[in-house]
């Protein structure tokens, strides 16, 4: 009888933790859709590349959107089983913590070993591919200064361009008008030819005109300053050098361990491992967690969960800045973290929780 409790058990936790996931996926990818489309609008990438870096930005999300959404599915199915008494029948069966956190355990233990590879090498790995992506995307960009006959804005809103043609294959603008606020002046460049591109060394973003004029006025002056040229190379945007370097949350596993005693090195590492022991202390937390009286509501315990992990998250990012600064000891990483959130776990475990589950058969057997 056992086994088919616990695998209804496990049942109901994939079904609500597959139901929470996605809920809190969709939230997170809206809001990473919502940052791409901005810099489309700012024309620093093309809108074809919004999909392949919306899929890969998000991948590294789902390291702390598991653990929460294994939370939340735990709190929300056995809220439900303590709601309809079906928790209080299995109790009267004999079925106690132990029969309940196997079935968690056995639901939950996959999903860590998979979060462990997904956090070491999996997210590493997607942002790695999405960077090197980016700067095709903000290279192709380039090459499109505006659509022919519109105005777009560029230069984090500091300039608006207008182009009479477009060159497809080549890039080449025609009739090319753009202003520019530039040191308390307003710049208008109008220029027969000009093409838009990236400095492969240093990133840093130019429009290169030919055959045109340059006039510059300051506000509420009269004077205007006229300059014809033949080819001019302007300022976009500068580069930044340090952005083609990989950053630590983007190094293969095998270069960051190569990377020796470094604090910051040590620190990353720490937080790669992180997920996995937040989703292994969360399986034990979650059961005493959910418990709620009969008349007490379904949701009653989830804000106590979501304040929970809320704190779990901060204490990581402290104890990593900490780890970083070297204020703490190279040897105690983040592991000072989860076994304090652990020690707050097997408290939750050793209240009135166990208690009732324990008492719960024999104060059944009494009553009856």
């Amino acid at each position: 009888m056992f086994p088919a409790i616990q695998r209804y058990l496990v049942r109901e936790i994939a079904y609500t933790f597959l139901a929470v996931l996605t809920v809190l996926a969709a939230i997170s990818i809206t809001n990473t859709l919502a940052r791409f489309l901005g810099r489309v609008a700012e024309g620093r990438i093309p809108g074809e590349a919004v999909l392949a870096l919306l899929a890969l930005q998000s991948v590294p999300l789902f390291a702390v959107l598991v653990p929460l959404g294994l939370l939340l599915g735990i709190m929300l199915a056995f809220g439900r089983l303590y709601r309809d008494n079906e928790m209080t029948a299995m109790m009267a069966c004999g079925l106690g913590p132990s029969h309940f956190y196997r079935s968690v355990l056995f639901f939950g233990l996959p999903l860590v070993l998979g979060l462990t590879w997904f956090s070491l090498y999996g997210a590493p790995w997607a942002l790695r591919l999405a960077s090197e992506l980016a700067l095709q995307a903000e290279q192709a960009a380039a090459t499109m200064l505006t659509e022919p006959g519109q105005f777009r804005e560029m230069a984090g809103g500091r300039a608006v361009a207008y182009s009479e043609e477009v060159d497809n294959q080549s890039g080449e603008l025609r009739g090319v008008f753009i202003h520019l606020s530039q040191d308390q002046h307003e710049v208008v460049l109008v220029a027969a030819r000009g093409r838009q591109y990236l400095d492969p060394e240093s990133g840093a973003r130019y429009v290169q005109l030919e055959d045109g004029e340059r006039l510059e006025t300051q506000p509420g002056s009269l004077e205007l300053r006229r300059l014809r040229f033949q080819r001019m190379r302007m300022l976009l945007e500068p580069g930044d050098p340090e952005a083609k370097e990989l950053s630590l949350d983007e190094m293969p596993l095998a270069e960051l361990m190569a990377a020796g005693p470094e604090l910051r090195s040590l620190a990353e590492l720490h937080w790669r491992l992180a997920p996995p022991a937040v989703a292994l202390v969360l399986m034990l937390v979650a059961p005493p967690l959910s418990h709620s009286q009969p008349r007490e509501g379904r949701y009653g315990r989830v804000v106590l969960a979501v304040l929970y992990f809320i704190v779990y998250v901060n204490l990581l990012g402290v104890g990593r800045v900490w780890l970083e600064a070297g204020a703490l000891p190279a040897y105690l990483g983040l592991w000072w973290v989860h076994a304090l959130m652990l020690l707050a776990a097997i408290s939750f475990a050793r209240g009135p929780y166990r208690l009732r589950l324990q008492r719960g058969p024999t104060a059944l057997a009494e009553g009856g």
